[in-house]
């Protein structure tokens, strides 16, 4: 992601430090230091007398960077800069030439190459274990002064209290430092994992060093010089590894002694603001200066919107002259040749990016200037939260500061968003400019265009830049806030507790669910107003309709009592009485809750049309609906426990109502049946004199079985089984001579106003009918078939022997 001009410089750093440390060890294999000594019969270079020798012992000690640099950091400096200076003079006597005469014969100039990069490796990684450790003596250096500075530390100075100003730079540093040390601390887990993948690479360069030391020694005489360079070059190979070993070691032990920086200025900071917490006071001298830096900073954006105005006019004008240049290039006659067309374009393109950069400078300054004056009304609500003494005041602060962090999620989508378009829009640059056969002039206009592209990302990063600032300065406030608010006497926080609920309920309370338009007559004449229905009307209806609905029911329960007792009317015509009374008094207490709660009666005017057909198409079905629902109550034909089946339909009705009944299926299913179908077709009613229901089990024995055994121990099973009535007694019928068995019918009655299932029941006998019959050893019957083969002469059999 871009950054603006300071944060660009800073991540720049920060990046490079990583690169630094990094760079060598992904691109190239690394190794720990082989447990062997320089002397270790390593042959000389051919050619390099001087340089010969593997240098003083302490090159030995490379990969052991960090223990020798915790230990003596002069001595390992020292080592590194005599071994920079060898390497240094290695790497120039390689790179003498395309074939250096140190190389001896039998060496390709990809091996050369090679040795090149390693010694090229070796000096980087010394480089980097030099500024490491002289960056290790400064980070120590500065910890000492901190530590001093803290133990010298006595407080912030001056008499309380102090100024909410200097506590809001003391958080904002000790913020930035905690993001510098996570940042710092991730770094330093990435070289822990590096480190561990260099000490498995390093296994390898050892075995390479000991294959080619085994080949040298028994090489033949004319191929020995080659043989003993290509040793010699190994080892620089391990050298160079051992060295980026250390130098990410060294690394790592920097990054640990900044973060330890980082934490004692860390620790400092909290000391401080600890030492001054409830302690702090918002003035308004405060205020007014937050105000005049806040004004600074709008003048100066002010300032930028007018010079990017007259740059879109420039620009404007730059963008017409190269499009109309464009155009006649098109039309020219003879035709323009290829190149120049593509000149052409490049340059319209880039006047149009630079155009659209320009007025996004615009948009993005407006932006910017907003947030600017937004800040202010932010730096005012957290001075009311604060000092306010009404307590209303005080949580209208609160709520909108906490709006406000709402708000700038909102803006960092935005502005996100306009990055990610920015980024999108390079990328497709970056693919034009990689075009190969481009002329110069092609070249120049597309990168005018990319750096058109990166200062719109640039402004772009500014705004971002400057939401994050307003987004931690107010989750810093709302914290800040939620700790003062619990540092108030318990009179107060009470006070706020209730000012904050009363408020929400009001909110709730006055919530506006939607309005409707309706006709008062004023002065003789019609005027339409609008009218809301808030949440505190519809509830305050809801509860009065509630309220008389229930006194009204208990009413007409009284009214059925009454009917049935006084007067001798029958229960069923009172209950309807009592329902149709019901109906009556709750359409009439609606239309009179509306009219209380000032709701008006518009509200269901989109029911008019609806009624209206209603009367005209359903009328009919519904009087007859209610006429067979009367009937019903006063036949009592159908009454609720009645076990009916209607359609295929076959359950418990549980409710007979005026419109229609309720039946319950033995499944769990309620069907809604109309009262007319219950007059019109065809119902059996199953327990409509008498409860007891006949069921049958069949059961088939073989031929061959005892029949009166079979007989004895069905009605055995039925008489045992205790759901099965006594009276009628069960019975057992000799039914009928199968094809393949004897046809038993166990005939039984059950009591299903009891709750008692027919189908559980038939279950249970045919397992007892089972079990019994195992006992007697009576056979179940199964399918069979016998096959007569009709043939008028023998069949043929013949004995055929497998072919070998």
């Amino acid at each position: 992601m871009i950054r603006n001009a300071s944060s660009a410089c800073t991540v720049t750093a920060r990046l490079a430090g990583m690169a630094a440390a990094f760079a060598v060890a992904v691109g190239l294999l690394g190794a720990s230091l082989p447990a062997r000594s320089q002397g270790s019969g390593m042959p000389t270079l051919p050619g390099l007398s001087k340089l010969a020798n593997s240098g003083p012992p302490g090159i030995a000690a490379s990969a052991a960077g960090t223990a020798t640099s915790s230990l003596n950091p002069d001595k390992e400096r020292e080592r590194l800069n005599s071994e920079l200076v060898e390497v240094r003079g290695w790497n120039d006597q390689l790179s003498d030439g395309d074939t250096p005469a140190a190389v001896p014969v039998g060496i390709s100039k990809d091996e050369i190459a090679q040795a090149v990069r390693k010694l090229t490796q070796w000096a980087i990684a010394n480089e980097g274990s030099l500024r490491a450790l002289a960056g290790i003596q400064t980070a120590r250096a500065e910890l000492a002064a901190i530590h001093a500075l803290e133990s010298a530390w006595s407080g912030p100075g001056g008499k309380p209290p102090y100024s909410i100003l200097m506590v809001d730079d003391w958080a904002r540093d000790a913020e930035s430092r905690r993001i510098k040390i996570a940042s710092m601390e991730a770094t330093n887990r990435m070289g822990e994992r590096e480190l561990v993948r260099l000490g498995e690479a390093s296994k390898q360069a050892g075995s390479a060093v000991r294959r080619l030391e085994e080949a040298a020694r028994t090489a033949k005489v004319p191929d020995q010089a080659a043989a003993a360079w290509r040793v010699k070059a190994a080892q620089w190979t391990e050298k160079a590894e051992g060295a980026t070993l250390a130098a990410i070691a060294n690394d790592r032990q920097w990054t640990t002694d900044k973060i330890a920086v980082e934490q004692a200025q860390l620790g400092l900071l909290t000391r401080k603001l600890g030492a001054v917490a409830g302690q702090v006071s918002f003035t308004t001298e405060d205020l007014e200066q937050i105000r005049r830096i806040e004004q600074t900073r709008r003048a100066h954006l002010e300032k930028e919107s007018v010079q990017a105005t007259a740059a879109v006019q420039q620009r404007t004008r730059e963008f017409e002259a190269t499009t109309l240049a464009l155009q006649k290039l098109r039309e020219a006659q003879p035709a323009a040749t290829q190149e120049a067309l593509d000149v052409a374009e490049a340059r319209q393109r880039a006047a149009r990016t630079a155009l659209d950069t320009s007025r996004r400078d615009i948009e993005m300054l407006a932006n910017l200037e907003s947030l600017t004056t937004a800040s202010v009304g932010l730096w005012k609500l957290r001075f009311d939260a604060l000092n306010a003494t009404d307590a209303d005041r005080r949580r209208e602060a609160t709520a909108a500061l906490r709006k406000g962090l709402e708000d700038t999620r909102v803006w960092k989508t935005y502005a996100s968003g306009q990055i990610a378009v920015v980024q999108s829009e390079l990328g497709e640059q970056a693919i034009r400019r990689e075009r190969l056969g481009q002329s110069p002039e092609v070249v120049r206009y597309e990168a005018a265009a990319t750096d058109s592209l990166n200062q719109r990302a640039l402004r772009m990063q500014q705004l971002e830049d400057e939401i994050d600032r307003v987004d931690r300065a107010l989750r810093r406030w709302v914290d800040e806030i939620g700790g003062t608010v619990r540092e108030l006497p318990w009179s107060e926080r009470a006070a706020l507790a209730w000012s904050q609920i009363r408020s929400a309920a009001r909110s709730v309370w006055q919530f506006e669910l939607f309005s409707v338009e309706d006709t008062v007559e004023l002065q003789g004449q019609k005027v339409n107003v609008s009218r809301g229905v808030t949440v505190g009307k519809s509830v305050g209806a809801a509860l009065l309709f509630i309220f008389g609905y229930l006194i009204a029911g208990r009413l007409a329960r009284r009214l059925e009592r009454t009917l049935t007792r006084h007067f001798g009317v029958d229960p069923a015509q009172a209950r309807t009485v009592r329902r149709w009374s019901l109906t009556l008094v709750g359409f009439i207490l609606l239309v009179l809750t509306l009219n209380l709660a000032q709701i008006p009666l518009t509200v269901f005017a989109f029911m008019g049309g609806a009624l209206a057909i209603g009367v005209g198409f359903g009328t009919q079905t519904i009087i007859k609906n209610f006429i067979s629902g009367l009937i019903l109550l006063m036949e009592r034909q159908i009454r609720v426990g009645d076990i009916v089946d209607i359609d295929g339909t076959t359950g418990t009705v549980t409710e007979v109502n005026l419109r229609s009944s309720t039946i319950k299926s033995f499944d769990g299913v309620a069907a809604i049946v109309p009262n007319s179908t219950l007059l019109e077709g065809k119902v059996t009613n199953w327990t409509m004199s008498d409860p007891k229901v006949r069921r049958i089990v069949r059961v088939g024995v073989a031929y061959g079985s005892p029949t009166d055994e079979v007989a004895r121990r069905m009605l055995e099973c039925a008489q045992r089984h205790g759901l099965v009535v006594k009276s009628p007694e069960p019975q057992v019928m000799f039914e009928d001579f199968g094809d393949s068995n004897l046809v038993f019918g166990l005939y039984f009655w059950i009591d299903v106003q009891a709750g008692t299932s027919g189908q559980v029941v038939m279950s249970d006998l045919r397992f007892m009918i089972e079990k019994s019959f195992a006992e007697g050893g009576i056979s179940m019957a199964f399918p069979q078939r016998d096959v007569h083969l009709d043939s008028p002469r023998p069949l043929q059999v013949e004995l055929i022997r497998p072919t070998p």
